[in-house]
């Protein structure tokens, strides 16, 4: 079922709403709440082809959503009656069994139970206590087994002279990994060279036109037995069978946006950046950070196809069962438009397998093809729970890192909890109060708090106000920061909230900083809401996760302003380096982990 815009029925009853036809589908126009219910739209019949809807209620107005026939409910609601899906709001609706819909309540701010469980020892209400549980147990399976632990299953290739190189290429050279920063050829002899310690050892790596940076020892020399081949071509004659990301919408599992139809394809917006003198400005920004779509396939030879129109550079990060296909990313050759990646098992054992694939900004997912013969369904995951960051480009990105997809701190800190919904919303230059000079948004704007609350995270971190600090006074950061935890409360009552300190960066331990996360301790004290924790930083018992004034292109090397920025702190004295970036996914998650005693 390709995407569509449909009108709300006004007659408000199950027989005047209007027929979703489509997965993906947006209701534009309704009409004002009339006796306590809204303009009507009905699920498609079940049996019909389709078992998941993604409905987006684009207008002001609630709406009442209604199942195909009469004796079908929804969240075991008669089907006359309906349920109202609240304005601007994205649901996904699910076929749970015979003649029954549900939407998932945990994400359903007027889910408000009794209570139960603990956070930290305070008394929460069920719906957290029912994340807590499934928190616990994701992150006891992927102690043992996650991406970012799991070895490759093929070697990444050996440096070669005179190459064209571009970002997120991996490298092996004198027994260590390379990670391509910068694109560009190759020098004629020599390669990068170096580890992550000692005067620009970890980089940036001068190699002809290219920049590299140190990124670990050779993982492994040998293919794995089960390790598909790589290639990047056309789609195969014999593969017909298009599971199509607009059409199939529920074959896959989207993460990290919305998933939106956009020409053949989806695209993930995720957060709205109001930009003065852009052509953005006031709408979605398409470009979601490292959206993700999984899908599980029986497939001996899958076909991974996606588009890239504004620049024409297609890259990926794929994983299939939680094991890297390589540390290097996955990419046709430039200028390919549509791109595709072949994955062919052909030769093994046809069974079950996950793929995860992780997509640069402003790229589309297309689609998957496969033979007559294969299946691609959607995964299941019992201990599924949204996780959600909010920040600014410490968080986003910036200065030319992450390198690669799925390689931000949120994505790394999802695989090491064994969540795989993860959305990052953050946004450079913004904080609780600031706005990128007037370019951008704070976390409070009304745009940027719906993309909090639409989306309906089950854990929400906020990640620090560093950008606050600069003009505002530390009452006036307390009273932002309150106001804004107050809102995203107000919206979802059984949401965990974690309030970090200021995103770490060099210098992170003075005064200055440590006054913007007492700023950020105050307020959630203020607060008394056991559902909302500080979890510092700097004030870390562990130490502070910065340390030094020193950056990757001028170490300090020794000293009392000697620290861990030398290494993690790249060129601009301010952006964390990729080792920065992952050193960070780790002190993010024992600080996850600590506060919520999971």
């Amino acid at each position: 079922m390709p995407g569509n815009v449909i009108t709300a029925g006004t007659t408000r009853t199950q027989a005047g709403a209007t027929l979703i036809t489509e997965d993906i589908t947006t209701v534009n126009v309704s009409t004002a709440v009339a006796s306590g219910v809204g303009d009507g739209v009905m699920l498609p019949q079940l049996g019909a082809g389709t078992h998941r809807i993604f409905l987006t209620n684009a207008t002001n107005n609630p709406i009442q959503v209604y199942p195909f026939g009469s004796a079908d409910v929804i969240n075991g609601i008669a089907g006359s009656t309906g349920i109202a899906q609240q304005p601007n709001t994205t649901r996904t609706y699910m076929a749970s069994g015979p003649g029954s819909w549900a939407v998932d309540v945990g994400y359903n701010p007027a889910n408000v139970a009794t209570t139960g469980g603990t956070v930290g020892g305070s008394t929460v209400i069920a719906g957290a206590a029912r994340t807590l549980k499934r928190m616990a147990a994701a992150a006891a399976g992927a102690e043992r087994n996650n991406a970012l632990i799991n070895t490759p299953l093929i070697p990444v290739a050996a440096w070669v002279a005179s190459t064209a190189y571009v970002q997120g290429d991996v490298v092996s050279n004198g027994g260590n990994q390379y990670i391509c920063q910068a694109g560009g050829t190759s020098a004629v002899s020599g390669g990068p060279s170096g580890v992550g310690t000692g005067t620009n050892g970890g980089g940036p790596i001068t190699d002809g036109t290219a920049t590299w940076y140190y990124q670990r020892p050779v993982r492994t020399t040998v293919t794995a037995a089960d390790a598909p081949t790589v290639t990047y071509a056309g789609i195969p004659a014999a593969l017909t069978q298009r599971f199509a990301a607009v059409a199939q919408a529920s074959a896959f599992f989207f993460s990290g946006g919305v998933p939106t139809a956009l020409g053949n394809g989806v695209r993930f917006p995720s957060v709205y950046v109001t930009s003065t003198g852009s052509p953005n400005s006031g709408i979605a920004n398409y470009g979601a950070t490292f959206p993700s779509v999984t899908f599980f396939t029986d497939a001996l030879k899958v076909v991974v196809s996606g588009l890239d129109p504004l620049y024409n550079n297609i890259q990926w990060f794929i994983e299939v069962d939680d094991v890297p296909v390589s540390d290097s990313s996955l990419h046709p050759a430039a200028l390919v438009n549509p791109g595709a990646v072949i994955l062919d098992w052909t030769g093994l054992q046809r069974k079950a397998r996950k793929v995860r694939v992780y997509l640069a900004p402003n790229q589309n997912f297309n689609g998957v093809h496969v033979s007559p013969q294969d299946r691609v369904w959607a995964p299941q995951n019992p201990n599924r729970y949204r996780l959600m960051v909010q920040g600014d480009s410490l968080s986003a990105g910036g200065n030319g890192f992450p390198i690669q997809p799925g390689t931000d701190w949120p994505s790394q800190l999802a695989r090491l909890l064994g969540c795989d919904d993860v959305w990052n919303v953050a946004t450079g230059g913004t904080g609780y109060i600031s706005n990128n000079s007037g370019n951008k948004v704070p976390y409070g704007d009304a745009t940027r708090l719906l993309d909090v609350t639409n989306n309906a995270p089950d854990v929400f971190i906020v990640a620090g106000n560093h950008n606050d600090q600069p003009g505002n006074t530390s009452a006036q950061q307390q009273a932002a920061i309150v106001s804004y935890l107050q809102a995203v409360r107000a919206a979802l009552p059984n949401c965990i909230i974690l309030a970090f300190g200021p995103d770490p960066e060099a210098q992170s331990a003075v005064a200055s900083m440590i006054a913007a996360e007492a700023s950020v301790q105050a307020a959630v004290v203020s607060l008394n809401d056991p559902l909302t924790i500080f979890v510092p930083i700097i004030g870390d018992v562990a130490g502070s996760w910065m340390t030094g004034t020193g950056k990757v292109t001028a170490q300090v090397g020794t000293g009392a302003n000697a620290g861990n920025s030398d290494i993690y702190t790249s060129s601009d004295g301010l952006h964390p380096t990729q080792d920065g970036i992952n050193y960070l996914a780790r002190r993010y998650y024992a600080g996850v982990r600590k506060a919520l005693a999971i």
